[in-house]
């Protein structure tokens, strides 16, 4: 199937362009220039009250070339760098940091009044639903895009998205190592529920006996806004084998819940109340040969669970064992083009994880659900024409035994060589967009 459709996606790109490649090319440019001023202190340890201070800046250029009515392509150079890093800064050295973040041809075959069907090959970005398992990551300096193609059905009551996504070409003579993906996505407009099928295929053997990985996720998406109140929520099942550090296979049976409503009152101040809950799975022990830790896959992970990203790392994606966020967020416009907002976060890990806490002279294995909570205030005005501002600042409360287990691994860890007391672990930012 991903053969086929590759190669029908090809074939009806250079026949189209091959019709279209005559026409008078209309071509636009834009562009964006974002600059972020980050201060951190999220380690717990009360010794370390170091705060680091960085610099991002993001350029992107975005050219459109309107081939035909129905054909394009677009693309969008990027430079993402962190002030100083490069060497550059001061000097007189020249430094190539460019790069092509999207780059693809689309191409409608056929456009009818209520329908359409296109294609789209080449490297791109590719969001679904909320961003909660599959987005773009807007707020990093870099961002996702993905390589591949894309074919759709688009009409007025639902849509189809039909896509073979190339993580990693490792194919050589005789070995077939590549990491795949497969996207089947339909949205039902009137209701406004996204449906996903997102296969990922590891084939890669080379350091292991058994396939590395073959997931299938199965997710749904669900927003609506009834006058005052609005709901989201996600729902998501994971299944398919994960390669054991052993080489054996663990069947992976894993779940998502992640849902939010809100209550927006009338009057000026726009103001909003809501609350969530978001739950992914984690390993219970109860069947050594289940995989439950659910895998958040390419999300947009500073939307979710956090300004402070202490759970979007790699891997799982989910830490320690599963996480439960329970959430309360409210938003203001505090004065005309002025606003204010508040999220407060309560974790705790879905299933108990265990560490044996060397900080006394005495090693104690703890288990425990205990993570902490994070309060994140936000501020955003575009009351300066042509540019967005925001600042914010986050704070993070460790739980004790959270504390200590995020710092133990940099320890010395013989018994009792460092008694550990912990710290509020502190965020700030400064971020100005300009789009033009």
């Amino acid at each position: 199937m991903k053969k086929l459709l590759i190669l029908t996606v090809s074939a009806l790109l250079v026949f189209a362009f091959a019709f279209t490649a005559y026409a008078e090319t209309k071509i636009t440019v834009t562009g964006q220039l974002r600059s972020r001023g980050e201060g951190t202190q999220k380690s717990f340890d009360a010794a370390n009250e170091h705060i680091g201070t960085i610099g991002y800046l993001r350029t992107r250029i975005n050219i459109n070339a309107e081939v035909a009515e129905n054909a394009s392509a677009f693309v969008q150079l990027q430079d993402s760098r962190m002030y100083g890093v490069a060497g550059q800064s001061g000097s007189l050295n020249n430094d190539t940091n460019v790069g092509v973040h999207q780059a693809f041809i689309k191409y409608n075959l056929w456009t009818k009044e209520n329908w359409s069907i296109g294609v789209l090959a080449g490297r791109f970005e590719f969001n679904w639903g909320n961003q909660r398992l599959l987005g773009a990551v807007g707020w990093s300096n870099v961002g996702r895009s993905w390589e591949g193609e894309l074919a759709w059905y688009d009409a007025k009551k639902f849509s189809i998205t039909l896509g073979v996504l190339k993580i990693a070409e490792k194919s050589k003579a005789g070995y077939d190592g590549d990491f795949d993906a497969y996207v089947l996505a339909a949205s039902i407009k009137d209701i406004g529920l996204d449906l996903l099928a997102f296969t990922e295929d590891n084939k890669d053997t080379s350091f292991a006996t058994v396939q590395p990985l073959k997931r299938t996720t199965l997710a749904a998406y669900y927003k609506r806004r009834m006058e005052q109140v609005d709901v989201e929520f996600n729902v998501a099942a994971q299944t398919g084998t994960i390669a054991n550090s052993d080489s054996t296979e663990l069947d992976i049976s894993a779940m998502l819940f992640a849902g939010e409503i809100g209550y927006s009152f009338e009057g000026e101040r726009n103001a909003r109340l809501a609350i969530a809950i978001d739950y992914a799975s984690g390993n219970d022990g109860s069947d050594p040969t289940k995989f439950k830790r659910f895998n958040n896959l390419y999300w947009t992970g500073h939307k979710f669970n956090g300004y402070m990203d202490y759970f979007t790392g790699a891997g799982s994606n989910v830490s320690p064992n599963g996480l439960v966020d329970m959430i309360f967020r409210g938003k203001i416009d505090i004065t005309n083009g002025w606003t204010l907002g508040a999220d407060v976060h309560i974790f705790s890990a879905a299933q108990e994880y265990s560490f044996i806490d060397y900080s006394t002279a005495t090693p104690t294995n703890i288990t425990t659900k205990d993570i902490g909570s994070e309060v994140d205030f936000t501020v955003k005005t575009k009351r300066v024409k042509g540019i967005a501002l925001q600042w914010g600042v986050s704070v993070f409360t460790a739980k004790d035994n959270f504390s200590l287990y995020k710092e133990m691994p940099i320890f010395d860890i013989t018994p009792g060589a460092k008694q550990f007391s912990s710290q509020s672990g502190t965020w700030v930012y400064s971020q100005a967009t300009m789009n033009f």
